[in-house]
């Protein structure tokens, strides 16, 4: 799947997770919020993600509205032990060492994946302990529309215990846990961060940069690849700005712009009405 990349961003926010090395909570927290549909989730699974694998992170990630019927602790717990199972199957298939031993981390052996958080099972905070420990990597929790968390009882209990696994996991000697957020309605993400019971009271909220002339740049250009007509940054900047800055609204208009484009389905099933904006070659787009 195509999109506009921003790793200047991705690699901006991966250096304030790493600067940032106090104990405390808000040193390994992010909090980010945007607003629907203006490229928080790509960015977070195809620019932040990746940057974060490439500096030695295990990226769990967890969109926590993509099944709202789903209570969003169970996505938590169930892409906790997705990533526990696979942890224990690189551990069972290891080979004895020499003098006879087996690897420590065997100890998780017996971990049910499939009951964490639930009243018998596994703590969330016992399982990504041992998620840390059989992949000796720092774990990041990457939770996209962390807002949804707050719907149910469940889901508000899961973020305390995340908020204690925070504690537990980054006690001074180890760096075992970062928490990456990202949500779409800052009045209930207040909620985890300023309310007297926040479970996050001391965290920051930050706003993720916007969409900028960057990406009207990289449309643009697939537009005039598949046969559109060269097209006048200025004017479509302000397009832009009065579609709220969402990409789904503004590709799709983009295409009014290419009458004789090929449909495809990637881009074409996106499309409405534009201002007529075009430019001729001989008129200067910067």
């Amino acid at each position: 799947m195509r999109h506009f990349a921003r790793p200047e961003l991705a690699r901006f926010f991966a250096n304030e997770l790493e600067r940032n090395k106090a104990p405390h909570l808000p040193g390994h927290t992010l909090f980010l919020e945007a607003p629907r549909y203006t490229g928080k989730s790509v960015f977070l699974k195809s620019d932040l993600g990746p940057e974060l694998r490439s500096r030695g992170a295990l990226v769990i990630h967890c969109d926590l509205i993509r099944d709202q019927a789903t209570d969003p602790a169970r996505v938590i717990y169930e892409a906790v032990g997705e990533e526990l199972l696979k942890q224990l199957c690189t551990i069972a298939g290891a080979p004895v060492s020499a003098n006879g031993e087996v690897p420590r981390a065997t100890r998780w052996i017996r971990m049910n994946t499939a009951t964490i958080g639930a009243p018998h099972g596994a703590s969330l905070s016992d399982a990504l302990a041992a998620i840390q420990d059989m992949a000796q990597q720092p774990i990041v929790m990457i939770l996209d529309d962390v807002q949804h968390a707050l719907t149910t009882s469940s889901g508000e209990d899961a973020m305390k215990v995340l908020k204690n696994a925070l504690g537990s996991m980054n006690d001074g000697v180890r760096r075992g846990l970062k928490l990456v957020t990202a949500g779409s309605d800052p009045y209930k993400q207040v909620r985890l961060l300023y309310a007297n019971s926040a479970p996050f009271r001391e965290a920051c909220l930050a706003p993720l940069p916007r969409l900028d002339v960057g990406y009207l740049r990289y449309e643009s250009s697939l537009v005039e690849r598949i046969g559109g007509q060269p097209l006048q940054l200025d004017k479509l900047a302000l397009a832009f700005s009065l579609f709220d800055y969402q990409p789904p609204s503004s590709t799709r208009r983009l295409l009014n712009y290419a009458p004789n484009a090929p449909q495809s389905p990637s881009i074409a099933k996106r499309g409405c009405f534009v201002p007529p904006f075009r430019t001729s070659s001989t008129v200067s787009s910067r």
